[in-house]
C-alpha cells in the first residue's frame, strides 16, 4: 500500500478506508502588516506648513467641519483616520506630485489614496459656500467698495473677474474643445476675487477652449448682474493690453470707425457693470482711470500667483491632471476653499518664480463701441477722476 495515500479510520470497525479526497493540511494565515499611518502630530508646524500650506490649528478646524464625511463608519479596525485622509490629500493639493509617492508617505497604497482624494474634495465641496461667497447683501457690498476704494483709490467696485487655466488630460471624445490658445488642454476657470484677495466666486466647469465672455455671459453672476439687482456696482474686468495688442487694436479701431462695424468679441466687453479701461484715454480724467483701473485690476493676477503657488496641482509646472473633467472642477473648488481658509488664517505664501506665464488677451478693442457701459465709464471718470 502507497504510504503517501491518505487515509481514515473508521470508528468501530478495524479497518482502514482510503479517502476519496486528499486531507490538505491546516495551514496558518499570515497575519496583515499595516504600515503606520501619520496624524497630524507626527508633525512639526513648520513640517505641516510646508508639506500642507496651512497651519495645525486651520487644518483641525477644516477636519472638524467635515470630519463627518471622512470618518470610516464600518468598525472594522485598521480603518484609515480622517485627519490622516486630510492630510494626505492637502500634501497633494500643495505638491502636485504623483498619488502613489504622497500614499507611500503616509502608509496606505495608491488605489487607496485615489478613493480618499474623491472622498476629500467632495468633503471639502459641501462646506464651499461657507468660505467661497459672493456679496449678496446690500451691506456685504457696500462694506467691499469701501474696501476697494480706500486700497485703490477705484470706486462702485465689488469684485475684480478674470479666466485662470489648469492644465488636464483631455478626453479622448472631446479632446479639441479643451484646447485653448496656448495649444495646450485645460480647464478655463472664471474667478471674482475681493479687495483682500478672497475668491468670492469661482466657475470650473468649461473647456479651455470656451471664451471668457462666454463663462461670464453663462453664469449666475453674470445673469444677476444683467439685472437691476446690483444695479449701482460693477465688476473690473479685461487688464491693460499689451503694447503690440494695443497697437494692433489701434489700427482695427480705426478700420472699425471708417468702417462702422465692429469685430468679434473674444474678451470681456465694455458694460454698464463690467468696466474696462480706455483703450484710447482723451483726457486727464480718463488716464486717472486707467491708472485706479490698472492699479486695482493688477491684485487679481497676485491672487493667480498665490494660489498655484500655494497648491501647485494648480500649475502646469506640477504637471497636467490626470482625471475627468468633473473631477478636476471638484479639485479646484476645494483649492479655492483652502485659498481662503488660509487667508482667513493669514498664512503668507510667496510666489513662486517658475509658474507659467498666463495667456493673453484677445481682441480687446471692440469693447468701446458700447455705448451704454461708454456712459457709465465717463460718468465715473468725471464723478471720481477729474481733479
Amino acid at each position: 500500500m502507497d504510504a503517501l495515500v491518505p487515509f481514515v479510520i473508521v470508528r468501530g470497525q478495524n479497518m482502514l478506508l482510503q479517502a476519496t479526497q486528499p486531507v490538505r493540511p491546516i495551514q496558518s494565515r499570515n497575519p496583515r502588516i499595516f504600515k503606520e499611518r501619520l496624524s497630524l502630530d507626527s508633525f512639526t508646524e513648520d513640517e505641516v506648513l510646508q508639506h500642507c500650506r496651512l497651519s495645525k490649528f486651520a487644518i483641525q478646524q477644516l477636519y472638524d467641519e467635515i470630519k463627518e464625511n471622512l470618518d470610516s463608519k464600518t468598525q472594522r479596525s485598521n480603518a484609515i483616520p480622517g485627519m490622516t485622509k486630510l492630510i494626505a490629500v492637502l500634501h497633494f493639493l500643495a505638491s502636485g506630485s504623483f498619488q502613489y509617492c504622497i500614499a507611500g508617505k503616509l502608509g496606505f497604497t495608491q488605489p487607496t489614496f485615489s478613493r480618499i482624494l474623491r472622498q476629500v474634495v467632495e468633503a471639502i465641496g459641501k462646506i464651499s459656500n461657507q468660505y467661497v461667497r459672493f456679496p449678496y447683501t446690500a451691506d456685504e457690498r457696500a462694506k467691499i467698495k469701501e474696501q476697494f476704494f480706500n486700497k485703490f483709490g477705484m470706486p462702485l467696485t465689488v469684485g475684480l473677474i478674470d479666466c485662470t487655466h489648469i492644465a488636464i488630460l483631455p478626453p479622448s471624445a472631446s479632446e479639441q474643445s479643451y484646447r485653448n490658445r496656448k495649444m495646450f488642454h485645460s480647464i478655463n476657470v472664471q474667478v471674482i476675487c475681493g479687495p483682500d484677495g478672497e475668491i468670492l466666486d469661482i466657475v470650473a466647469r468649461y473647456p479651455g477652449g470656451t471664451h471668457d465672455s462666454f463663462i461670464l455671459n453663462s453664469s449666475g453672476i453674470g445673469n444677476l448682474f444683467k439685472t437691476v439687482y446690483f444695479n449701482e456696482d460693477v465688476l473690473l474686468g479685461l487688464d491693460w493690453p499689451p503694447r503690440h495688442m494695443a497697437d494692433k487694436a489701434k489700427r482695427s479701431c480705426m478700420m472699425i470707425d471708417n468702417l462702422s462695424c465692429s469685430q468679434g468679441d473674444n474678451g470681456y466687453g465694455l458694460t454698464t457693470w463690467l468696466l474696462t479701461p480706455y483703450l484710447f484715454p482723451r483726457n486727464e480724467a480718463h488716464q486717472k482711470f486707467n491708472l485706479a483701473h490698472r492699479r486695482t485690476r493688477s491684485l487679481i493676477e497676485r491672487v493667480f500667483g498665490q494660489w498655484k503657488s500655494r497648491f501647485r496641482c494648480l500649475d502646469v509646472t506640477g504637471g497636467a491632471m490626470l482625471y475627468k473633467p468633473l473631477l478636476v472642477g471638484k479639485i479646484i473648488l476645494a483649492c479655492a476653499v483652502l485659498h481662503n481658509l488660509a487667508l482667513l488664517h493669514k498664512i503668507p505664501v510667496e510666489i513662486a518664480s517658475d509658474l507659467r506665464e498666463p495667456l493673453d488677451c484677445a481682441n480687446v478693442w471692440d469693447s468701446e463701441t458700447n455705448q451704454p457701459g461708454n456712459t457709465k465709464r465717463d460718468e465715473i471718470a468725471r464723478n471720481f477722476f477729474r481733479h
